[in-house]
């Protein structure tokens, strides 16, 4: 006579759990690349303007400081601004015009100048 007992669903104990961590890491994943992008468009947005954004300016239009201070990148000046996910990390370049200050000359995204 054979039995009928269920055996405990191990896979299913396993499984679930890299589920939730999937699912928890595209979302953030996910959040970082959306708010890089949206940056992204607020600078474009500002930078054809006809008023010229210093560095302080495009602080306050994103809200928050760069990465570090600003780097001299293939004779242009450069700060970068980083939002990092879970998986990978999204970052909006911003090249400036030498000058005191400088200017906002354009932006990148996830992309060096």
């Amino acid at each position: 006579m054979a039995t009928d007992k269920k055996k405990p669903p191990y896979l299913l104990f396993v499984l679930l759990p890299l589920l939730a961590i999937g699912i928890v890491a595209f979302l953030r994943d996910r959040g970082a690349r959306q708010a890089a992008v949206d940056a992204n468009d607020k600078i474009d947005a500002v930078s054809r303007e006809t008023e010229r954004k210093s560095p302080d300016d495009v602080k306050l239009i994103l809200g928050r400081d760069p990465d570090g201070p600003i780097s001299k990148s293939n004779g242009r000046l450069v700060e970068k601004y980083t939002w990092r996910g879970a998986l990978q990390s999204y970052y909006v370049c911003v090249v400036y015009n030498e000058g005191d200050p400088p200017v906002l000359n354009g932006v990148y995204l996830n992309e060096e100048p």
